[in-house]
């Protein structure tokens, strides 16, 4: 048996011990009560701080819209609108972006896509929007046409809507009706290719540009040949009406653009080398090529401005007539114009396109300054284009992506990557809620603007070199030498 002596120090020791581990766990549940407590001040103060922005309201043209304001990032679009200067116009369809998101619910929604410091200012770009109006996504092939005997490389929707004209390798333009999707009319123009076409605004007119240096004017009334001329030393790769309907331009790889009238009458603008495309910007045409500069001539044919913001070819022009249109134009009545101020934007072998707009002085003077680069292909440019209200860029490259990207800030909003070979054109639906693109991959493909997403996406025989769309109907036309009507 043990005696109490014996007891007494094993006991002293349990009691120790069991002091010791009390002691050790109320010293651990004080340290992590305050370790709890201090986490928490730094979740809610981490909370609070992403729950509130420092912003500032942004013109599409970089000028500021009223003081910078805090804001709650759970704050609705309609309520931002609500908070834009009293002397603001068309506040109620103001469309919003931040970098490259746009605002469609919350700001909250677009500044999860954006990784955007606490610190700095968030810009909240504003853009004046067309009322709403959205073009239903085609669906199916309602016909594929034959008729021409080489590869089609041109197809246009007239403005009107009554017409569809493709042209081909084969020296033809060929007209279709958009409501029968059937042949109306063929007229053999050239012996060479026609890479080019284009309606006049006011649908009266069809000019074609061939890869002879002929170039045509096609009345379409009676849809008679006015007159056929090879005025062009080489090629004709591009052309572009103003938007008066009276004048056309062409571009020419002899290294001058010229300007034609109703009745044959042309002027030439000279290059040092191949001029491959044109645009009016108003009264003002516009020419750019091989020479890497863009050319800003007058009426009279005197040069306003050489741009210079590539450094290799520049291979593709795309204008914006906005509501300032008037401004470049000496007789404005009965022009349609879309939505915010006039821009351009070119594009380049070099792997960029360039934002151009008018900058205008204190003497009422203006000139073309660079207002954004769009960097982002990995390969030459192949076309771009911008939706009819001017909120959006899209550009396709060999690189098989096309891009979209707000006109507001040059931001990227979207990479598409479905096309698997090279990607050769895009074209946005008339209300600028579609993006239509065609392939090398015989595929063409429709996006949703707002969405960021593939819609429908359509296979054909062959490379598909060309499209147009217009209220819904897909044009395509290619290497097989069908023309395709997708509804």
């Amino acid at each position: 048996m043990y005696s109490l002596f014996t007891l007494r120090p094993s006991t002293g020791v349990f009691m120790g011990y069991y002091l010791v581990l009390c002691i050790y766990y109320s010293a651990r549940v004080l340290l992590f009560d305050k370790f709890l407590c201090v986490i928490s001040n730094l979740l809610l103060q981490k909370f609070y701080m992403n729950s509130q922005v420092i912003a500032q309201f942004i013109s599409h043209d970089d000028t500021p819209l009223g003081s910078v304001l805090q804001l709650p990032v759970s704050i609705t679009l309609e309520s931002l609108r609500l908070l834009l200067p009293p002397n603001t116009e068309e506040k109620e369809r103001m469309r919003m972006f931040i970098y490259g998101s746009e605002i469609i619910t919350t700001l909250e929604e677009a500044h999860k896509k954006e990784k955007v410091e606490n610190e700095e200012i968030l810009k909240i770009y504003c853009y004046p929007d067309d009322p709403p109006k959205k073009t239903r996504a085609p669906g199916y092939l309602a016909s594929s046409c034959s008729g021409h005997t080489a590869a089609v490389l041109s197809v246009k929707h007239s403005p009107c809507k009554q017409y569809v004209c493709s042209a081909s390798g084969d020296g033809t333009v060929r007209f279709w009706s958009a409501s029968t999707k059937t042949p109306i009319k063929s007229i053999k123009i050239f012996q060479h290719w026609i890479q080019c076409i284009e309606f006049s605004p006011d649908s009266k007119w069809l000019a074609a540009g061939s890869m002879n240096g002929g170039v045509s004017l096609i009345k379409m009334e009676d849809m008679s040949v006015v007159y056929s001329k090879k005025v062009h030393k080489d090629g004709a790769t591009a052309i572009s009406w103003r938007a008066d309907s009276e004048v056309f331009a062409t571009a020419s790889r002899d290294c001058s653009a010229g300007v034609w009238d109703a009745n044959g009458h042309v002027r030439s603008i000279f290059h040092e080398k191949p001029v491959i495309s044109v645009g009016y910007f108003g009264d003002y045409l516009l020419s750019a090529g091989r020479d890497t500069n863009i050319k800003v001539t007058y009426e009279t044919g005197a040069v306003v401005q050489v741009l210079r913001g590539h450094i290799l070819w520049v291979t593709g022009l795309a204008v914006h007539n906005g509501k300032d249109l008037g401004r470049y134009l000496k007789k404005s009545d009965g022009i349609e114009t879309g939505a915010g101020k006039s821009f351009f934007v070119s594009m380049s072998d070099d792997k960029t396109a360039v934002m151009w707009r008018p900058s205008w002085t204190e003497s009422g003077e203006w000139e073309f300054l660079p207002s954004r680069k769009l960097t982002g292909h990995k390969d030459i440019l192949t076309s771009v284009s911008i939706s009819s209200n001017g909120a959006y860029i899209s550009t396709s490259s060999f690189d098989k992506t096309v891009k979209l990207w707000t006109s507001v800030n040059g931001y990227l909003a979207h990479t598409f990557k479905s096309h698997t070979l090279l990607a050769y054109q895009t074209a946005f639906s008339s209300t600028g809620n579609l993006l239509v693109s065609c392939s090398a991959d015989k595929t063409v493909k429709v996006y949703s603007v707002e969405k960021k997403t593939l819609l429908s996406d359509f296979v054909c025989k062959d490379q598909v070199f060309a499209i147009d769309i217009k209220d819904g109907m897909i044009v395509a036309g290619g290497k097989d030498k069908l023309v395709y009507f997708f509804v």
